[in-house]
């Protein structure tokens, strides 16, 4: 009967433990749950901080002119400025010899550094964030009335390009 009784004390033993186990791992179980829990609501705080966040400041950069659709106008020069008051203060422009019909014209705005439009600089502008005036003249070579033009502004915020797709008639402009 003695080995009865071992047993049983040796069962009640046993049943104390494995309640013991059990419980260590329910414990264990909620704590994974926890972190993993934890560590998907942070990824989604960093995606609501990130949608949140204000978005980056403008940055300055250069503008490209793409010009299309002139047509009529061989041997004239194309006339393209660019500034915050234009055509009286432009500090910018592009230019070029209206060699084709039609005729296409991509290319930067440069500084003008003379008193002629076309007497530009070497380097192209980069121009500070913000909106800006732009022109694009068709002319007779030194005469101060367009043939045909168009207007249009663009804003800066890292390099850009302003598409001109076709020129109108002179009174289409501020030229």
């Amino acid at each position: 009967m003695m080995w009865d009784d071992d047993l049983c004390q040796s069962a009640r033993k046993e049943v104390p433990m494995r309640s013991r186990l059990r419980l260590h791992r329910t414990i264990l179980a909620m704590l994974l749950f926890g972190v993993i829990l934890v560590g998907c609501s942070s990824d989604n705080d960093e995606v609501a901080a990130a949608s949140t966040a204000p978005p980056p400041a403008p940055t300055p950069g250069t503008v490209t002119l793409d010009v299309s659709g002139i047509t009529e106008a061989p041997n004239r020069v194309m006339l393209a400025v660019i500034g915050n008051n234009v055509p009286t203060q432009p500090f910018a422009a592009a230019c070029a010899i209206v060699d084709t019909d039609p005729f296409s014209f991509t290319g930067e705005f440069f500084p003008i550094t003379g008193d002629e439009p076309c007497a530009l600089g070497p380097d192209p502008v980069e121009f500070d964030p913000g909106s800006y005036e732009v022109i694009v003249a068709v002319m007779e070579g030194g005469a101060r009335s367009p043939e045909q033009c168009a207007q249009t502004s663009v804003t800066v915020d890292g390099d850009v390009t302003v598409d001109v797709t076709a020129l109108g008639p002179p009174t289409g402009c501020d030229f």
